[in-house]
């Protein structure tokens, strides 16, 4: 495990901090966090869309939209914003502040990860697993987002996490364990509510992967405590997503059609139609919510009041299930670029790189492998859920009936993560359509690596195709303390 944190640490440290420092361009979504925790662009600086630029000036005025934009990657920008005032300045901000914080929590994620997938491995195997661990999330087209104002960071590294507490609580001999490990990933799922409404979306997800933990709770007042949790977290989703900033409901839903269902049909204006909003508004087919130039302001009163308005979440959800084939040739884009190897993991700073680009391409293995073997149909993430399920079903039904709950614990955990597997690729495409669906797919892409990296632990040890021996072991751990109250 040790072996692991470290070449992460390595791996991270070289990508982010030693020059050609690597980053990403700012895909001109920056400017309301931006200004949401006290920062700017330089004026007039064309660079930030082309190149990585690491710093922004701080503002040193009173700024009226501090509570613009709410998330809770802010209290991270904040924490970074002290730190580079501390240790650098108190009027240029260094986003690779930000950078170091999302590195010590990646690597705090990872230990509670690797820990969870050792569990009764040693020797060779324990190497193997920690090995392929670093292999899947050490990938740094997932790291090299660290050193941007990205949510995507947050939303891996927390994934990483809430998997690590699940699979550590099922390990545990005593309630207090037991506990103290599940009550991390109940509070890891109420903090992903804050951290953008997409993200709020994958709660239904997140409830059922802790209903695991319910079964395997000892303890009437302890569960009947965990039930109520879960429950309350629906209701709060909903809450907490009312209160996030409707700055950019225009462009998303704008977007989500002209970018989504509209160019994914032969005859727009019918398939308009067919959702009650005006056919005419057909000719917007294919345009950006931005655009410089384009047929018709999008925010004029007449796009507003005979377009946007006439859309709503509802629609989509209910024009995607009519016609599934649609959705299907939008996530098809997707997945064809998905697991596609740039030359540039990131972008360097201007100036940088004077020949070649490949200094920091060195750890995309498993982008370049995922690339080469996952086929690029949608098809065959079903057939894996199917067969993931199928397989976990048996183990469940085995142990239950020998008397072992931590299968259907178990079961329920990785249901929740398929779920939100599927959710994660379909919830970008009806809130945005194609707008950097790339970007907007990094979650399903960490879902799908953490549950290969489940059934290859579970496999090496010998815990999915259970024996009677396998359960007895387990029963043996589950009794323990288990009822220390």
């Amino acid at each position: 495990m040790r072996l692991g944190i470290l070449l992460l640490a390595l791996i991270t440290i070289f990508l982010l901090f030693v020059p050609p420092v690597s980053g990403l361009v700012d895909d001109g979504t920056y400017n309301l966090i931006l200004h949401a925790n006290g920062l700017r662009e330089f004026t007039g600086d064309s660079n930030y869309y082309k190149y990585f630029v690491p710093q922004f000036p701080i503002l040193q005025y009173y700024n009226p939209d501090a509570h613009l934009y709410l998330s809770l990657q802010n209290v991270l920008i904040q924490a970074a914003i002290l730190l580079n005032k501390i240790f650098y300045s108190t009027k240029i901000f260094d986003v690779r502040f930000l950078g170091a914080i999302y590195t010590v929590l990646f690597l705090l994620a990872c230990r509670l990860l690797f820990k969870g997938l050792t569990h009764r491995l040693t020797g060779k195997k324990a190497y193997l697993i920690v090995l392929l661990g670093v292999f899947f999330l050490g990938d740094t087209t997932y790291t090299v987002y660290f050193n941007s104002f990205y949510i995507e960071p947050l939303d891996f590294i927390m994934m990483i996490a809430f998997v690590g507490c699940g699979l550590l609580a099922f390990q545990q001999t005593t309630t207090r364990k037991i506990l103290k490990y599940y009550s991390g990933q109940v509070l890891i799922a109420f903090l992903f509510l804050f951290v953008s409404r997409q993200v709020a979306f994958l709660v239904s997800a997140l409830c059922i992967s802790l209903i695991g933990g319910i079964i395997f709770i000892r303890g009437r007042q302890w569960k009947l405590s965990a039930i109520i949790l879960v429950i309350a977290l629906i209701p709060m989703s909903i809450f907490i997503g009312s209160l996030y900033s409707n700055s950019n409901h225009n462009q998303n839903v704008y977007q989500s059609m002209t970018l989504g269902a509209m160019p994914s049909t032969k005859n727009p204006g019918k398939s308009l139609a067919e959702i009650n909003i005006r056919p005419q508004n057909e000719i917007l087919r294919g345009t950006s919510y931005d655009a410089p130039y384009a047929i018709a302001r999008s925010d004029s009163a007449t796009i507003q009041k005979g377009f946007i308005d006439e859309i709503n979440y509802a629609k989509l959800v209910w024009y995607y299930g009519t016609h599934p084939s649609m959705l299907s040739k939008l996530l098809q884009t997707g997945l064809e670029n998905k697991n596609v190897a740039r030359t540039k993991v990131g972008v360097y700073e201007k100036g940088a790189v004077k020949q070649g680009d490949e200094d920091k391409t060195f750890f995309q293995w498993a982008t370049i492998a995922k690339g080469f073997i996952l086929p690029k149909k949608f098809g065959f993430y079903f057939i894996f859920a199917i067969l993931v399920i199928s397989v976990y079903i048996v183990s469940c039904v085995r142990g239950l009936e020998m008397g072992s709950k931590l299968y259907a614990a178990r079961l329920w955990m990785n249901c929740g993560l398929l779920l939100m597997m599927f959710l994660a690729f379909i919830s970008p495409i009806i809130i945005s359509g194609q707008t950097n669906i790339i970007r907007q797919l990094t979650m399903s892409s960490t879902l799908l690596d953490l549950l290969v990296l489940i059934i290859i632990s579970d496999s090496l040890q010998h815990d999915i195709w259970i024996t009677r021996d396998t359960v007895l072991l387990t029963r043996a751990g589950e009794d323990g303390d288990a009822n220390e109250e």
